[in-house]
């Protein structure tokens, strides 16, 4: 059993209030990125958990035993049950119980707020990874929320050195700055596949991450990424997508792949790069709104209307 003191508003969460999320269907009670204290114990637990310390729960639970978990792929898990759906009630509440397996111990000096962004940066952990070797590399980053600046940041820790950071907000776009992005593109105001080619003398990008879902990105990464050169999706699309040009995807033995959520692996190097202070999360959260307004957080969200990235709950 363990006390919620921060939950995350994911855009997860926000695909599950529009109607436009694949598995995230209400009634449900919301919420994945959280961190608290361990209340209770059950009478099984045997990992070294203790009343009173701090947790962040990684999200998929897997089943252990259906053909994926058999690879040891278990964010990939066929039967897996996710917190925050009507087989896990969510963490926008008071309370919530969890697996031991999928309960983390988080260092103590790490704040609430920042153990909340543990599951976000794992899932740009997870991605980062998803590439490849990135070690001397150039990557290009295309949408810079939540995701997109972990990404930025991971890509960073990975050893990239040329990272480029594209969105149609200056705020996000001032943040990757800070992160290590080493070009920054707003796509209202330039065409971003011209700017990151002059960024690599014609040559393309090494990798694209693509964290906006929208069509027109994907595009832009595969025409923006080398030859042979990998694109990984993060993104949920609300829509159907097409791709304009396939030759160049084909001709150049472009990598199309994708990423999906995080495994417990990719948890504990997030956890180690807050903990150490190599990434610093603080910079995401521009919200924070106690429960009983999650509501407006969706709305915030949706609307982005003001200067918005994380939207933390507190949740007492």
């Amino acid at each position: 059993l363990i006390r919620v003191k921060v939950a995350g508003i994911c855009g997860a969460e926000l695909h599950a209030y529009i109607g436009t999320h694949p598995f995230r269907k209400p009634p449900v009670q919301m919420g994945y990125e959280m961190s608290g204290d361990v209340a209770k114990l059950g009478a099984g637990v045997k990992k070294n958990l203790s009343v009173g310390d701090l947790v962040s729960v990684l999200p998929p639970r897997p089943c252990g035993h259906c053909p994926t978990c058999m690879e040891g792929l278990y964010n990939l898990c066929e039967n897996k049950t996710n917190l925050g759906t009507s087989q896990w009630p969510g963490c926008f509440a008071e309370y919530i119980t969890a697996p031991e397996d999928s309960v983390f111990k988080i260092p103590p000096h790490v704040t609430y707020e920042e153990a909340a962004i543990v599951e976000p940066l794992s899932v740009a952990v997870h991605a980062v990874r998803r590439i490849g070797t990135v070690l001397g590399g150039s990557v290009a980053i295309l949408g810079v929320g939540t995701i997109g600046l972990a990404c930025v940041a991971a890509a960073r820790e990975a050893g990239a050195v040329r990272i480029a950071a594209t969105d149609v907000a200056d705020f996000n776009l001032a943040i990757a700055r800070s992160y290590g992005a080493s070009i920054t593109i707003n796509a209202l105001r330039e065409d971003p596949v011209a700017s990151i080619l002059r960024f690599t003398e014609g040559r393309g990008v090494d990798a694209v991450l693509i964290a906006a879902g929208f069509s027109s990105v994907l595009n832009q990464a595969i025409d923006m990424v080398r030859l042979r050169g990998n694109i990984v999706n993060v993104a949920l699309f609300d829509d159907s997508v097409s791709i304009k040009n396939p030759v160049s995807l084909i001709a150049g033995e472009k990598i199309l792949t994708s990423s999906w959520a995080s495994t417990a692996q990719d948890f504990q190097i997030a956890i180690a790069l807050i903990a150490t202070g190599r990434i610093k999360v603080q910079d995401f959260i521009t919200h924070r709104l106690p429960l009983e307004r999650t509501k407006q957080g969706l709305e915030i969200l949706e609307e982005r209307c003001q200067d918005c990235i994380k939207v933390l709950l507190q949740i007492d």
